[in-house]
């Protein structure tokens, strides 16, 4: 009996098996590090002559972005006198066909809404390349934005993705009031809470976004809700965000067995209503 033979084989077996998880381990870095525009923005373009049915007032814009790049952007009006404007920073999949109706939330409590598409989403041009470029961008809508409405209150509204760039937008233009749906304190942990903390984000990882570092610089009122059950961002998440803003300030509201998509919860409503009377 060939004792040697009988070894080699489960060797050659094990040494196969390493030599495809490597390989499977690298092939998923690369993926994500070359793609991971595509994972995380989910735009959907709109050719330039749709045309939107909302119920109340509005007019379309055209930002340019700085670079030649033009950004699309609709204001909203509410049915009386408005009590101030609303800009906001809605999430990672949709356009203004989906996001547009969201703007009722506000103009039914008597505030205009100025909303924006990313680059590549709607009728906005371009495609989404950096992070710098993100957050460039978002400053950019929040000035013409508040140009629109000059002397009125402000309000920052940042849902999902949108929250990674709404405290940033705050803490350096310093508004009267931000709002937070479903935040993440960094792109960087919700990332590693999806591929169980195996792969080296922080390296691979282009978009870290990291709010928490940026939320305890504004020094207005913070309104942050999020749900127990929310398997796109964490709960945890929201509340390592809302441990680094300023606590004589925020308010953390607790949605639970609440889901990711809270826009039709009566907390949310709640929560606005609460806010913007204030």
């Amino acid at each position: 009996m060939d004792h040697g033979l009988s070894t080699y084989r489960p060797m050659r077996i094990i040494v196969y098996l390493l030599a495809l998880i490597i390989v499977g381990y690298v092939a998923g870095c690369l993926v994500l590090y070359f793609f991971q525009e595509k994972l995380i923005f989910h735009p959907y373009a709109l050719p330039q002559d749709r045309v939107f049915h909302f119920e109340q007032p509005f007019e379309e814009h055209f930002v340019d972005a700085g670079d030649g790049v033009k950004l699309h952007a609709i204001h909203f009006h509410p049915a009386a006198e408005s009590k101030g404007i609303v800009i906001y920073y809605h999430g990672n999949g949709g356009c203004m066909d989906r996001w547009g109706f969201v703007a009722k939330d506000f103009t039914d409590r008597g505030y205009e809404v100025f909303m924006t598409d990313y680059r590549g989403y709607g009728k906005s041009g371009g495609t989404i390349q950096s992070e710098a470029q993100f957050i460039s961008d978002a400053n950019v809508l929040y000035e013409y934005g508040v140009g629109l409405a000059p002397g009125k209150r402000v309000v920052v509204v940042g849902t999902s993705m949108g929250s990674g760039v709404a405290p940033g937008v705050a803490a350096k233009h310093q508004p009267d009031m931000l709002i937070l749906n479903t935040p993440y304190n960094s792109l960087l942990d919700v990332t590693k809470s999806h591929t169980f903390g195996i792969l080296p984000i922080n390296w691979i990882l282009k978009y870290h976004l990291k709010s928490e570092d940026l939320i305890g610089q504004f020094n207005g009122p913070v309104y942050i809700i999020h749900g127990t059950a929310d398997r796109t961002v964490p709960y945890a998440c929201a509340e390592k965000l809302a441990k680094r803003s300023n606590p004589a300030n925020t308010t953390f509201i607790t949605v639970p067995n609440g889901t990711h998509k809270l826009g039709s919860d009566p907390a949310y409503f709640q929560m606005l209503d609460v806010a913007l009377e204030k």
